[in-house]
């Protein structure tokens, strides 16, 4: 984050690949003397504990990893039990968990 404020000092919104790294991101912005979300909003990813719990919470987005891990798991089987190797698209679907940081 502090990197990213040297090149572009007017910046007014970040989306972190992570909740973890938008929290680190959060810390910096403070640290730096930045408001959130009224001079930067911040969302993250994954939907981490941690998220609803600091200040201000953290939009993120809930992503279904079980439900992702457990159609993975069960497609491998059948792809190994046909001998099939195609692929195949499947969506999944995921959530805005719309908190005060942006």
């Amino acid at each position: 984050m502090r990197q990213l404020l040297a090149v572009c000092p007017e910046l007014d919104g970040v989306v972190c690949a992570t909740d973890r790294i938008a929290l680190g991101a959060i810390r910096e912005l403070k640290a730096q003397g930045r408001r959130i979300p009224e001079d930067v909003a911040v969302a993250g990813f994954g939907d981490n504990k941690i998220a609803g719990v600091m200040t201000p919470g953290l939009t993120t987005i809930h992503f279904y990893y079980r439900e992702c891990g457990a159609t993975a798991a069960s497609r491998m089987i059948e792809q190994l039990e046909a001998g099939e190797h195609a692929t195949k698209e499947i969506k999944l679907g995921f959530e805005l968990i719309r908190r005060e940081s942006l």
